[in-house]
């Protein structure tokens, strides 16, 4: 049986995936698209180089605020310039880090393959991310917000863009990295109405839980009813493959996905502003983030 045909959970390394299938990007769950890849690849062609993507004239960004509750929650909006009509949305979910310019870059790829993105800054409460250097300091900061917060925040995101006229009641998807890929799998599994989520090395698993953060992602796993894709680097040393692994077994037999590791890529092999970056399989991995998209959420 060939890679196209395996089942379709099946984690599928960079390496396996250039021996079995060349170019093509893998369809998991179902047969492949003659003439997809191709047409992948010429948008792809059509996407600045990273960081480039913010000073494309034909992305317009907007500085916006969106209701969560009683509280409101500062973001960025990416849309193509050109729109006619509409398009679906994509939140974008920041790092632990926040709302970086990588972050509003990303966005900006994503308007440039005609999707209105919205990055949220998650940390808008707090006044933003704090101004340190010490990763501990960022992590005991991040450990006093809830999670139930951050995935009301982006479930409110999501009610943003569809009452947007340029958004309207086309899906909604959502891409997030790092803590940001942890909160794609927490808000895929909570709301079903999303079109599709991608996971770039977000931790599945809590190694200790919180009141405030209480469910592994995990743990919520069986009852995701969104189409999830995952990137994750085999040399990533605080996500373990059996996590992985542990992550796809999870997923309801019935539910498309796909689940990807790439040979000697570490953690934030996407960001190319850190030097964790690692461009060949960051550039597959948004390969095949922009073919998920263009399949689930606006085919």
């Amino acid at each position: 049986m060939s890679k196209d045909k395996q089942d379709k959970n099946e984690v599928v390394s960079w390496r396996a995936f250039l021996r079995s299938a060349g170019s093509r990007a893998l369809a998991t769950g179902a047969s492949f698209v003659p003439g997809l890849a191709a047409a992948n690849a010429a948008l792809q062609a059509k996407i600045s180089a990273p960081g480039t993507a913010l000073t494309d004239p034909n992305v317009v960004r907007e500085d916006v605020i969106y209701p969560s509750g009683p509280d409101w929650v500062k973001a960025t909006l990416m849309r193509p310039k050109n729109l006619s009509g509409t398009a679906p949305g994509v939140i974008v979910i920041h790092e632990i880090f926040g709302l970086t310019d990588h972050i509003r870059d990303v966005a900006a790829r994503l308007a440039q393959a005609g999707y209105v993105a919205l990055a949220p800054d998650l940390y808008s409460r707090e006044g933003g991310a704090p101004e340190a250097t010490d990763f501990s300091v960022i992590r005991a900061f991040t450990a006093r917000i809830a999670d139930d917060r951050i995935v009301g925040d982006l479930q409110a995101g999501a009610s943003y863009l569809a009452g947007r006229p340029d958004v309207g009641s086309r899906k909604i998807g959502t891409v997030g990295f790092c803590m940001g890929g942890l909160y794609v799998l927490l808000f895929s599994a909570q709301t079903p109405s999303l079109g599709a989520g991608v996971v770039f090395y977000g931790r599945p698993i809590y190694r200790e839980t919180t009141p405030l953060k209480p469910t592994s992602p995990l743990t919520l796993m069986p009852r995701l009813q969104v189409p999830l894709q995952a990137h994750y680097g085999e040399a990533d040393t605080g996500i373990p493959l059996a996590d992985v692994e542990a992550l796809k077994q999870a997923i309801p037999a019935n539910m498309a996905s796909e689940i990807y590791t790439y040979p000697d890529a570490p953690h934030a092999f996407h960001n190319d502003t850190r030097e964790a970056y690692r461009a060949e399989p960051a550039k597959l991995a948004w390969q095949r983030t922009l073919a998920f998209f263009e399949k689930h959420l606006k085919g």
